[in-house]
């Protein structure tokens, strides 16, 4: 996608981010002109007039020069003839329309970002008269809208009480016009509610001795209300603010403007937000500034739940006679018990025209209600952003510790509580023991922001009793060390239960409800861990390790993580690769990848950390992850001392990246692999390593004559070693799936079929994922055969069982049944089943073909549902996923697709001829898959529209020789095939070695394809075929007995 930017200065962005330019100015004006009248065709007489009018022989002549230029630069994206221009619709996006497009979306400030200066300023004064009138047209536009976000951008930053936005905005649409009396009056309203009422008062002096004559209406409403003091601001950088205040100026203007709204009557603001926001502190600084503008202050509160109403009534009263006597401002009553209700029982006492300003962390609507008719509005508070916690970790740290903030700010989850006290713990630590920015990534972080393993595991099963603040303020003062859980009433061991939820409730770690919460004995006993000392957490994890190692795979691995927060290395390290290799050996990949991730942590050798990493490496190939096992190897640090682990980690990653657009790279770490592949000192690990070779050279394969001496090689390997063993199994598995899927592609399904036969007995020895891939092949290859309804019961049984969920071939399984569910006719079905697929396989993969034919099944499912835009959008985006050129099989379907959605009356022919240049550049098709018949569909389709003489010998003949690979897809090829030229089908049937009366046989004869379509359950595709030609207009020959079908 190129961008042409208009705002500042005129210049074209491609997708890159790389700037393209033009010869001259006229040469660009030509192109923002095009950009800008969208798929408009014009004619070369008027884009001549327009730019350089004059002699009309000499315009043309420049003109041509233009869209040479342009065409050079951008290729297909100019379409010219002899007689008019116009560019491709969708290939350029105009920034103003951006603009406008993200002003009716309501995002000013997106559409604010957009704009670095005025108009297409470099545009002005081309000496073109015409082009100059169009341009002012197009700024008068680009003013309009600019000066509508900017007008609704100050209102929304009025509303949320950000007056520096105010300021700023407003200061720009005084720029825009001089005159804007609602821009001149915001200023100056923002610049008193930023505290600087003199600032505002000489602004408006300045406009109106400068336009004397000009009414200025609403600014001087405004100077007058700052000079009647009625809604000025007290300056809140007076005096300094605590630390707590920082990240809260947005909510201190919200209340601010809140209290100033007060009328006669008395109004009631809820500050509202978890335990450890900063909610008292924001009343207070509020109530400070308030009484440094004269403003009457009281303040009501107690943290004790039994305190009698009549005792608030009374220091209400107390406050009410102090503040009788003044004038200056609506009083201010502060209620501070995180009680709603008894607020609301405050303001009954309150004096009319006061403001309670009151604190809650929860505020549902049953209780507010029971304020009993007052005005209520709320500010709520959120944990604070990354920014913000970390310059207040740096307030409590100091200046120079910036690194140590920065994780400080990680941990605390912007909770300002928490990110205040672990500041405070670290600081509180003697000198010796403060760390380094450079050591505090290490061991000193675990030590001090690494809680207990099982106290994270249980916490998640709390959720619903937490509230996410909540949650993640239990997690981080979890973390405290001994210095900061001084600053904390700890939790004791030998406390009751009851007794330390009421703690945990007073902390405000738990929602108190209604009713009693039951909270589970471990979770208080973990908490108790959390807060007990070093000595007694590292001997309560070494117990927890000991309980747990002797449990099933997940507890072994959940003890290896107790060992790690013990501090055990080693034992932590031993238990996690036991783990992992067991959950390996029952196919438990997930558990495995894990626990090969935390022995890679905790180990110090190299040859250790290369063990842990290619472990990991290979489970993840294992679920199909290839992504993530790339990110694995790329940690490994090989040492030059074990040249077989080098070897294994560079095939481990050539396998990783075999389906990436760059297969050069990958063979070349095959030649660099080669040398090390002897030198492996395991033998199975070795076999392993000869298998894994020979399956990513085979994937590199893009024709029959080049993979068949791999392929030859591979089945040897594969019939020579058993794959009974950890290091052997997935890569031969995943080895055998490379061979039939191979043969499959250039050889024939019957080849491929008794490739499947050979191995079968050694497959069914295997664990359930070997068992689930050898039914996935099975009903493939049932498919292929033309035995549809067998295909789809073996994909019945295998979606409905156990084995399914969460296993690496859960998307190739959903792939493939919502693949025979739309063969079978039911495209509802099929569309839910093929999404599904589609999501699991972009997640779990990258560029994996697997990805690539879930996508392609489903813009075929699109296609046939006549839904043809979102059929193009799947198709694009499988042909964006392709890979390497080796996958040429998937880009023929994905272009065949678009071409075929876009072959009908009234739309645009771009796509159809991108995709028919697509297929004319691949000389040598890459294979047959299962979308072939739609190449050929198109392909005659093409000829009938474009060609002079078509004639379909050759996509007759491929049609015949598909039949070797997929017998379905070859029976709609020749369908279509005899329905578009039935005469030239019958006088190609003897060069193509079929039989002389299937030729052209009649539909009631049993030997037609429409038959065999029919007798497979396919009648569907027949009406779709013959509708999909009515609707392209264009004419086929109908067989007999399908007159039923053609109605």
């Amino acid at each position: 996608m190129l961008t042409l930017q208009c705002f500042g200065e005129v210049v074209v962005i491609d997708g890159n981010g790389i700037r393209v330019t033009l010869r001259s100015r006229k040469h660009l004006a030509l192109l923002t002109y095009l950009v800008a009248t969208g798929n408009t065709r014009h004619s070369r007489d008027e884009l001549a007039w327009l730019l350089w009018g004059g002699e009309p022989k000499r315009a043309r002549h420049s003109l041509s020069q233009a869209l040479y230029d342009i065409k050079s630069k951008f290729g297909p994206a100019l379409v010219a003839d002899v007689d008019s221009v116009r560019l491709v619709h969708g290939v350029f996006a105009y920034e103003l329309d951006r603009f406008e497009e993200l002003l009716k979306a309501k995002d000013y400030e997106g559409a604010l970002r957009l704009r670095r200066g005025d108009y297409a300023p470099n545009l002005a004064s081309i000496r073109a008269e015409m082009f100059d009138r169009w341009m002012d047209g197009e700024r008068e536009r680009s003013r309009v809208l600019v000066t509508m976000a900017l007008r609704n951008a100050q209102q929304a930053a009025e509303a949320r009480g950000d007056w520096d936005q105010v300021c700023l905005v407003a200061l720009q649409l005084t720029r825009l016009s001089e005159f804007d009396d609602a821009a001149h009056g915001a200023l100056m309203r923002g610049l008193s509610m930023k505290g600087d009422p003199a600032s505002a008062l000489e602004h408006f002096k300045q406009v109106r001795e400068r336009e004397p004559d000009t009414p200025w209406t609403r600014a001087a409403d405004v100077a007058a209300q700052i000079e009647n003091d009625s809604f000025g601001a007290p300056k809140v950088g007076s005096a300094p603010l605590w630390a707590g205040m920082i990240g809260r100026k947005a909510a201190f203007g919200r209340l601010l403007e809140q209290h100033q709204r007060a009328a006669a009557r008395t109004q009631v603001i809820l500050v509202v937000g978890g335990s450890g926001l900063g909610k008292s502190t924001l009343t207070l600084e509020f109530a400070r500034a308030m009484r440094l503008r004269g403003t009457p202050v009281g303040w009501v509160g107690g943290e004790d739940p039994d305190q009698a109403l009549a005792d608030v009534a009374e220091n209400a009263l107390r406050w009410r006679r102090q503040s009788a006597g003044a004038n200056s401002g609506s009083p201010l009553l502060i209620a501070d018990f995180n009680d709603p209700v008894r607020s609301g029982m405050v303001a009954q006492a309150a004096p009319p025209g006061t403001t309670v300003l009151a604190t809650a962390r929860h505020a549902p609507p049953e209780e507010i209600i029971e304020f009993q008719g007052f005005p209520t509005r709320s500010v709520r508070l959120g944990p604070l952003s990354f920014t913000h916690s970390r310059r207040l970790a740096r307030r409590r740290l100091g200046r120079d510790a910036g690194a140590v903030a920065s994780l400080v700010a990680e941990y605390s989850g912007g909770v300002p509580a928490v990110a205040a006290r672990l500041g405070d713990a670290i600081r509180k630590l003697p000198a010796a023991a403060k760390p380094s920015p450079r050591d505090f990534t290490g061991e000193f972080v675990r030590a001090l922001v690494r809680g207990s393993h099982t106290l994270r595991c249980l916490a998640d099963d709390m959720q619903e009793g937490l509230t996410e603040t909540e949650r993640r303020t239990l997690e981080n003062l979890a973390m405290l060390t001994p210095a900061g859980l001084k600053v904390v009433p700890p939790l004791w061991r030998g406390e009751q239960e009851k007794a330390a939820y009421r703690r945990l409730v007073r902390l405000g770690l738990v929602r108190s409800r209604q009713g009693a919460t039951e909270m589970p004995v471990r979770f208080l006993a973990c908490a108790v861990v959390a807060f007990s000392g070093w000595k007694a957490r590292h001997a309560c994890h070494l117990d927890a390790a000991r309980l747990l190692v002797n449990g099933s795979v997940p507890q072994r691995v959940a003890a290896a993580h107790e060992l790690a927060a013990a501090g055990d290395r080693e034992a932590a390290r031993r238990c996690a690769v036991q783990a992992a290799a067991e959950a390996a050996v029952h196919a438990e990949m997930q558990v495995s990848a894990g626990a090969f991730q935390l022995a890679f942590q905790m180990a110090k050798a190299p040859n250790q950390r290369c063990e842990a990493g290619l472990g990991a490496a290979e489970a993840s190939l294992a679920m199909g992850e290839y992504g993530t096992a790339r990110r694995a190897l790329r940690q490994i640090a090989v040492s030059k001392d074990f040249p077989g682990d080098e070897a294994r980690v560079k095939l481990a990653l050539a396998r990783a990246q075999l389906h990436e657009a760059a297969p050069q790279h990958t063979t070349e770490l095959l030649r660099d692999c080669k040398d090390g592949i002897p030198q492996i000192k395991n033998r199975a690990a070795r076999a392993g390593a000869r298998i894994r070779a020979e399956t990513v050279r085979l994937g590199l394969a893009r024709s029959e004559s080049r993979g068949q001496g791999a392929a030859q090689k591979l089945e040897r390997l594969l019939t020579k070693t058993s794959p009974d063993r950890i290091w052997i199994r997935e890569k031969w598995v995943d080895g055998l799936g490379e061979l039939i899927h191979f043969r499959a592609r250039f050889t024939s399904a019957e080849h491929a079929g008794a490739t499947l036969r050979r191995h079968h007995a050694m497959l069914d020895q295997l664990p359930s994922p070997a068992v689930t891939v050898k039914d996935l092949w099975k009903a493939s290859l049932e498919y292929r055969f033309g035995r549809l309804r067998a295909a789809d019961e073996i994909m019945t049984r295998l979606h409905q069982g156990d084995a399914l969920p969460g296993s690496r071939y859960q998307g190739e399984v959903l792939s493939l049944a919502g693949f025979l569910r739309m063969e079978l006719g039911e495209l509802n079905r099929a569309e839910t089943l093929l999404g599904q697929a589609c999501d699991i396989l972009d997640r779990r993969a990258e560029r994996a073909p697997e990805a690539v034919g879930a996508r392609l099944n489903l813009a075929m499912c699109e296609l046939f549902r006549h839904r043809h835009q979102q059929a193009v959008r799947h198709a694009e985006m499988a042909l964006r996923q392709s890979g390497p050129p080796g996958r040429q099989a998937a880009r023929r379907t994905a272009a065949a697709i678009s071409g075929i959605a876009a072959l009908r009356p009234g739309r645009d022919l771009e796509p159809a001829l991108r995709a028919r240049k697509v297929l004319s550049d691949q000389k040598v098709p890459a294979g047959f898959a299962l979308g072939e018949f739609l190449v050929l569909w198109f392909r005659a389709c093409c000829r009938r529209q474009f060609d002079k003489n078509p004639k379909l010998t050759d996509l007759s003949r491929r049609a015949g020789e598909l039949e070797k690979f997929d017998a379905i897809g070859a029976h709609k090829a020749r369908f279509v095939l005899e329905s578009l030229g039935a005469a030239d089908c019958r006088r190609t049937a003897k060069s193509a070695g079929l039989p002389a009366r299937e030729a052209r046989p009649d539909f009631d004869t049993g030997r037609s394809p429409a038959h065999k379509l029919h007798k497979a359950g396919m009648s569907w595709f027949i009406r779709y075929a013959l509708s999909w030609f009515a609707a392209a207009r264009i004419p086929v020959s109908v067989p007999g007995g399908l007159s039923q079908y053609a109605a």
